[in-house]
């Protein structure tokens, strides 16, 4: 296969998904070759796993390798190979953007999110399996990730849990009929498109985590079991962000919960209407800073116990006229702990790259959206220049911009009491002020005010 290297320099994460069939009791043998422009990635390499289950496996391509314009990757089973080997997915993708070949590989399918599967039953004493009605639906809350699971509860009573292969052309899972019986349930993909029959209900939505709701963006449903209404729907995707809802008896609402990846549970509601407009998406001007944004986070990942992994807030320099002042701001944030022998500093990514130099906080917006993140904290002339070194603080979500502007200064030596308030408060910025960080009357955030 050919591929393009934006810049040849670079290295480049190879991820491969494959799996090599078992020789009867035994694990198979197919030794697997990657050559990229000629140089050996790996050679006879032996896929882990036994056969049981498709494996990941990532590999490092040297950016030396690498050239403008069309590169060559090549894959080869030994020639001695006994068994098969089954290649499921390649990815490419720069060293500093991580995650990017999955995202634009979610994005692709999340384009087609209306699934048409056709599907089998059997009840538990059985190994016939039967014929049952088409399952079609569409699920897009904006996610633009594909889905792992989904249940759902028919006005008859009838339910059904199923989940998907990772490609989504198949699913198991169970289902209880109306009159209390329980069978086994699979499907197989025989469509895809951007449409379904008839109209998606579109809802307009809304969270809350606390006492207000706040709206929360579009969410187009679409579920046809072959069975009738359905009034309750769940789902997880595949990047894990989970929600379920109850639909009241004519579908023009509903409410349930949804939680979002490294977020809590959230309370979430929608009724019919009019959409919102969308929110505006990175221009492609804002290339080379998600570049230097995603350079800079590679170095920041906290593995912590059983593996999690904790997103670090940014703070992103834009001002640029007193190199001595950024070096006293990053000690600042680095160094402040506080008083207590519980306390440390903030957990933060401190971005210097000059490419970000005089940007305003919507253009920052813009390119921040495209980490995950939705809190990050600007170090502009005003933090350089001011004795408490004060710093921007930007909230940017959904769920809260309808409130107004979501900024404010806080001081820098103080940003390990402020940022885990803030990461983890789902609401408007002034009620987080008033309830955690009552602020004076100059609007400045400080930890000794709480």
């Amino acid at each position: 296969m050919d591929f393009t290297a934006d810049d040849p320099s670079d290295e480049v994460t190879l991820k491969v998904r494959a799996l090599v069939s078992k020789s009867g009791p035994v694990p198979g043998h197919a030794p697997l070759d990657i050559l990229v422009n000629g140089q050996s990635v790996i050679s006879r390499f032996r896929i882990p796993g036994g056969g049981d289950l498709p494996q990941l496996m990532t590999f490092a391509v040297p950016g030396e390798w690498l050239r403008s314009g069309s590169n060559t990757l090549e894959v080869r089973s030994a020639q001695d190979s006994r068994t098969t080997l089954w290649l499921y997915q390649m990815l490419l993708e720069s060293v500093w953007d991580r995650d990017a070949a999955e995202r634009a590989l979610q994005a692709d399918r999340s384009a087609k999110s209306v699934y048409s599967f056709v599907t089998y039953h059997r009840s538990a004493d059985s190994s016939e399996w039967q014929s049952g009605p088409q399952l079609q639906f569409q699920i897009d809350d904006g996610q633009a990730a594909p889905p792992a699971e989904l249940s759902w509860r028919g006005s008859d009573g009838g339910e059904a849990a199923i989940s998907f292969v990772d490609e989504t052309t198949s699913f198991l899972g169970h289902a209880r009929t109306a009159g209390g019986v329980w069978l086994q349930l699979r499907g197989d993909l025989i469509e895809r498109r951007e449409h379904p029959d008839g109209h998606a209900q579109r809802f307009r939505t809304e969270a809350n985590r606390g006492e207000k709701w706040h709206e929360s963006g579009e969410l187009s449903v679409s579920l046809d079991t072959g069975s009738g209404p359905v009034e309750r729907i769940g789902w997880r995707d595949q990047r894990g962000n989970t929600a379920s809802i109850g639909l009241c008896h004519d579908g023009a609402s509903f409410t349930g919960y949804v939680q979002r990846v490294s977020e809590g549970l959230i309370g979430y509601r929608g009724v019919i209407g009019d959409a919102p407009k969308p929110r505006k998406s990175p221009d492609t001007r804002g290339a080379s800073q998600a570049k230097a944004l995603s350079k800079a986070i590679s170095q920041e990942v906290l593995n912590v116990s059983g593996g999690a992994v904790i997103k670090l807030s940014l703070v992103i320099r834009t001002f640029f006229g007193d190199q001595q002042a950024w070096e006293n701001l990053v000690t600042t944030l680095e160094t402040s702990s506080g008083d207590r022998d519980d306390e440390h500093p903030a957990d933060l990514t401190c971005v210097d790259d000059p490419s970000f130099a005089d940007m305003s906080v919507e253009q920052l917006r813009d390119v921040v959206r495209t980490t995950g993140r939705d809190v990050f904290y600007v170090a502009d002339e005003t933090a350089h220049t001011t004795d408490e070194q004060l710093l921007l603080l930007v909230i940017d979500r959904d769920e809260v911009v309808a409130d107004g502007p979501q900024e404010a200064r806080c001081v820098a030596a103080d940003l390990h009491y402020i940022d885990p308030e803030v990461s983890m408060y789902d609401s408007p910025l002034s009620e987080l002020i008033e309830v955690c960080f009552p602020a004076s009357e100059d609007g400045v955030i400080r930890a000794s005010q709480y």
